[in-house]
């Protein structure tokens, strides 16, 4: 997107949480944002970061004790941020200041075309990592940090989790709460400035809610690190004033593959090949049908196949579902996701046909995806 956008003549900017290729700490990749198509990064590269604390000697500190404990763990990564490839301390709560730069990037481009890649830590792990005013304001405890010095890392995990920390719904509400100011600012940006209507906002997620932090995604299945629909089914809204159907739900089948298109279809640029669709038409009421005829999802621990209403499950290795405290069934399971969206009654043997032709989907699309990973051109 960033390459694109760049291309069209946006300036453009990360700011946030980076978790994917192999970027952390190696500002050559490709995989790091300045070196692919983002003008201005400001964030951390890495799977999970302290909430309260950003600096790279309280890091190495933290590392230290773990080495001198000999407990193995995972540190609480109270290191500091990248701005563009340069390392910097910061002060404040992880949401607030990446709010903030946002704000700051969006000011300083407001007389040009601009594309900001805001990703929150929030709602994340550490949940309990609050303003210690939001914590008295509410009545909250908290819960401590991990010391590798005192405590095996595994029992402090545990208790910061369902079902042992007894607040931790109220903590991830916090979460959430900060989350909702940040992005309730940079909508007043937007209003104040008068670029709301020139705008296409998307708000969503990686994946569905972490249980085990306390997340509720009822009625659906389960959450994070489970393709049940707890897991891969996510918020997404999209909003652009005076082109697309205000208020409008949908139940289309659609997917996070297809911003890329409807991004650089809104902004009237080129963009070839991809998976995804460009959903402005669905958007916009101009195609009300349009959708995905299939997706597919393959973890290889877990897959699903989704055509219509009709869902393939299986799972054979449940490793990663315990880790989030999953109740993820072993073997294969045909759902009708219109008529039970929990995922609870298994129909493969009361429409083996359907069974039959999902489980077919797969075969084929995992032996095209391993011919295409055999030959990228």
């Amino acid at each position: 997107m960033a390459e694109k956008l760049k291309e069209a003549g946006y300036a453009t900017a990360y700011i946030g949480k980076l978790h994917y290729g192999s970027g952390d700490r190696d500002t050559s990749s490709r995989n790091f944002p300045n070196n692919h198509g983002f003008d201005y990064f400001y964030g951390f590269t890495h799977s999970r970061k302290h909430y309260l604390k950003h600096g790279d000697a309280l890091e190495a500190a933290e590392q230290a004790k773990i080495k001198a404990s000999g407990i193995k763990g995972n540190s609480i990564n109270p290191s500091g941020m990248w701005q563009n490839k340069k390392r910097v301390d910061a002060e404040g709560f992880s949401t607030e200041i990446f709010g903030e730069q946002a704000l700051i990037f969006m000011q300083e481009h407001k007389d040009e075309p601009f594309f900001v890649q805001l990703s929150f830590n929030a709602v994340h792990t550490f949940t309990h990592q609050l303003p210690e005013e939001y914590l008295k304001k509410n009545g909250l405890k908290g819960y401590h940090d991990w010391d590798p010095l005192t405590e095996n890392y595994h029992s402090w995990n545990i208790g910061a989790k369902k079902p042992y920390n007894k607040e931790g719904r109220a903590l991830y509400l916090g979460q959430l709460h900060y989350l909702d100011l940040e992005i309730g600012k940079l909508l007043d940006f937007l209003d104040a400035e008068k670029l709301r209507d020139n705008t296409l906002i998307v708000y969503t997620s990686d994946n569905g809610g972490s249980p085990a932090n306390y997340a509720i995604n009822d009625p659906l299945r389960e959450g994070k690190f489970s393709i049940y629909e707890g897991g891969t089914r996510v918020p997404y809204l999209m909003s652009w004033p005076g082109q697309f159907t205000k208020g409008a739900v949908l139940d289309n089948v659609v997917s996070l593959l297809d911003i890329f298109p409807t991004i650089c279809s809104a902004a009237g640029i080129q963009y070839g090949f991809t998976d995804g669709i460009d959903l402005g038409p669905l958007l916009n009421g101009q195609k009300p049908d349009l959708q995905h005829e299939v997706l597919v999802w393959d973890v290889k621990a877990e897959t699903a196949v989704r055509k219509g209403k009709w869902k393939l499950k299986t799972a054979n290795d449940l490793r990663n579902a315990q880790r989030q405290l999953l109740d993820v069934e072993y073997g294969e399971f045909l759902y009708n996701l219109e008529e039970d969206p929990g995922e609870h009654r298994d129909l493969r043997y009361f429409f083996p046909e359907k069974f039959k032709e999902l489980k077919t989907i797969h075969r084929k699309w995992k032996k095209e995806m391993e011919k295409t990973a055999g030959n990228p051109s």
